[in-house]
């Protein structure tokens, strides 16, 4: 198996359960929030820059200067601002290294970064409304149903804005994924047989 699997999520859909089921099916790394703990490493900048415009655009303004990192005033250098768009830059060298071996990404728009660069399964998973709402809930304990939705809607503009902005596509549009898989009619367990069964025709 020499495939990379990117994997797209609507926000309670299991989309996350799915892809772990995924790579411990073949025994593969599963990426996740290790890219931007591998991204911060690599590049210097500290990881909390990357866990706040993590699937998120923020702005395009500065959120800080390397210099005033160490309490030094900083010449206003552009080489020396971050913004979330280089934050991006350095997110998609760390997505092409990992991507030498089979993996399984979760999001960060690896299906476009990767997209013609090597052989892959993109995947979006998604699930009714209703059925997100109840994951969302039994996640969060105490959590209202409208908190949940809210919830739910949050996470989703955050994820559709980075994705649409970074890839001049659609987030979620069928046209982007090779297969889009819906949990409110089938099991984790049967996406996964779903998937394997593509893959052992690539």
């Amino acid at each position: 198996m020499d495939v990379v699997v990117s994997v797209s999520r609507q926000y309670g859909s299991g989309g996350r359960i799915f892809a772990e089921r995924l790579a411990n099916h073949y025994s593969i790394p599963l990426y996740d929030k290790e890219i931007i703990e591998k991204t911060a490493e690599k590049s210097g900048i500290c990881l909390e820059h990357y866990q706040k415009s993590d699937e998120r655009r923020n702005s395009s303004f500065v959120l800080t200067m390397l210099g005033s990192q160490y309490g030094m005033p900083t010449p206003l250098d552009v080489s020396n601002i971050i913004t979330d768009d280089k934050l991006f830059v350095h997110t998609a060298e760390t997505i092409r290294e990992i991507s030498k071996e089979p993996c399984v990404i979760l999001g960060r728009c690896a299906d476009d970064i990767l997209n013609g660069e090597r052989k892959m399964l993109r995947v979006f998973i998604c699930a009714n409304i209703p059925n997100r709402v109840q994951s969302i809930m039994k996640r969060f304990e105490g959590i209202t149903e409208k908190q949940a939705l809210a919830l739910m809607k949050k996470k989703d503009k955050h994820r559709a804005n980075y994705y649409n902005y970074y890839t001049g596509k659609i987030w979620g549009d069928a046209d982007n994924y090779d297969i889009c898989i819906n949990t409110s009619q089938i099991t984790l367990d049967q996406c996964v047989a779903m998937v394997d069964s593509l893959i052992q025709k690539m």
